[in-house]
């Protein structure tokens, strides 16, 4: 082969590598493009149709990108003459799934206002997750406040008003002393579902005294301890100087009280007044099941509400219902930090408590 041939063969090679590079080069740039295509990210559009209002929703459409989920915000509800605007919608008439700022959007949707008769009137479930009593179900009307009703009630827990979701989620449409939290604004028959909560030291119980104690746990018939209010207070010994009641009245531990009180009273009668009958003797707000405090519960008072400046307690000593001897039972200072024990005949403070 002479020199030339050499040379022609090396720009054949050369116009070779030169059109693979260009080959390689292009494929490579279509690749990164369809890469780019497949990770941009997808607008998704929600389209609201107004269905014959005389004022549409403004805007009529709104996009959603990614990371985004949600519209986040609606547009501005539609109007249309004669009728109420009841939400957006899946389907027309308010069938499928009502559409909310929070609804997530992963395709292009198109979503459908409900209008109807604004007198229409839907029927309020209202679900007591395990209350008892109470009101079943309200009649509502669109726009105007919840209609009157009674809450139910449950062992251990305070009721906290009705929400249209479970365990106090959603909104609020009634409060926990059953007012109108909000006004009906759902065009469906739907049920609402009670809320229960435990009740906290210092609110005030189901008889109107003060809660003092929770235990944690509803047993035996209890969990929470309350002391009765200010005003039920009195002044008297402990009784029956000289007589010993026994071990049925030494109980000193919290949950004591109530057989101690009633061991005090079996074995000293109604012959005088004294304060394990005052107590056992009270019904106050339609509750007569009162007691006088054990030792512990006498100071879970001290500790829980009086000096936390609550109970209206009065700078004396108190009486507990836990017997030392004949002569002689516990009592607490409430103006000094003291427990200690006073002679039976000693006039002291009494204040009530109940298990619930």
């Amino acid at each position: 082969m002479n020199a030339q041939n050499h040379r022609i063969g090396f720009l054949v090679q050369g116009v070779g590598i030169s059109l693979i590079a260009l080959i390689l080069t292009t494929c490579e740039s279509a690749l990164l493009t369809k890469i780019r295509e497949a990770s941009a990210p997808t607008v998704y559009t929600v389209t609201f149709e107004s269905l014959g209002a005389e004022v549409p929703a403004e805007p009529e459409t709104m996009s959603v990108e990614p990371p985004a989920r949600t519209v986040n915000n609606l547009p501005t509800q539609p109007e249309k003459d004669g009728f109420a605007f009841g939400g957006w919608w899946a389907e027309p008439d308010g069938d499928g799934s009502q559409f909310f700022a929070s609804t997530t959007v992963d395709a292009d949707i198109t979503v459908y206002a409900f209008w109807f008769d604004p007198s229409t009137k839907w029927t309020v479930t209202l679900g007591k997750a395990g209350g008892e009593g109470g009101t079943d179900s309200v009649t509502a009307i669109f726009d105007q406040p919840m209609p009157d009703a009674t809450a139910p009630t449950k062992e251990g827990e305070l009721f906290d008003g009705y929400f249209s979701g479970p365990n106090g989620s959603g909104t609020k449409y009634y409060t926990a002393s059953m007012e109108s939290a909000r006004n009906w604004d759902i065009a469906a028959h739907t049920q609402l579902i009670a809320n229960w909560r435990p009740w906290q030291i210092g609110e005030t119980g189901p008889a109107g005294g003060i809660v003092f104690y929770d235990k944690g746990e509803f047993s035996d018939g209890w969990r929470y301890l309350e002391a009765a209010p200010r005003l039920t207070e009195a002044i008297e010994p402990w009784g029956g100087d000289g007589t010993e009641v026994g071990s049925d009245a030494q109980g000193t531990l919290i949950g004591t009280g109530a057989a101690n009180t009633q061991a005090i009273v079996e074995k000293l009668g109604d012959s005088a007044k004294y304060a394990a009958r005052v107590c056992a003797d009270m019904d106050y707000r339609g509750y007569d099941d009162w007691f006088l405090p054990s030792k512990e519960e006498l100071n879970r008072m001290y500790e829980n509400l009086h000096q936390e400046g609550m109970g209206g307690f009065a700078p004396e000593s108190y009486w507990s219902s836990s017997e030392l001897n004949a002569g002689w039972a516990s009592a607490q200072a409430f103006d000094w930090e003291w427990q200690g024990a006073a002679t039976k005949g000693s006039s002291l403070g009494v204040r009530a408590v109940r298990a619930f």
